[in-house]
């Protein structure tokens, strides 16, 4: 895939889309557009350790048995194996994530998916 100073992949995606900025065998960098009153998977990583920062907009985070919500500026730390998810409100979502702590980009297994995926 990508790497540093390559061509970005543009992914679109049921609740956005995501930019995967750097693809590298250990980490991964992606900008990333959660549409109003869109959510991602409820889903959690054996190996992959995720970092956000939100640019914009006020997400409802899932975070295991924790849901908060978010502002511009939270940094959220996610761990392998911490289920999680991330849900826009009136407004759209942007954040970067920093992927690191893995060899597989598919190291994901969803809990719940409201696009049947």
């Amino acid at each position: 895939m990508g790497s540093m100073g390559g061509e970005p992949i543009i992914q679109s995606k049921p609740w956005g889309g995501e930019v995967w900025v750097v693809v590298q065998e250990k980490y991964a960098m992606k900008h990333i557009v959660v549409e109003a009153s869109k959510r991602f998977s409820l889903q959690k990583h054996t190996k992959k350790e995720e970092t956000w920062y939100i640019v914009s907009g006020s997400p409802i985070i899932v975070l295991g048995e924790k849901k908060f919500q978010a502002k511009k500026g939270d940094v959220i730390h996610v761990s392998p194996g911490t289920a999680h998810r991330m849900e826009a409100g009136s407004s759209d979502v942007e954040f970067f994530e920093v992927s690191t702590g893995f060899d597989d980009l598919w190291d994901i297994t969803r809990l719940e998916d409201d696009y049947g995926r």
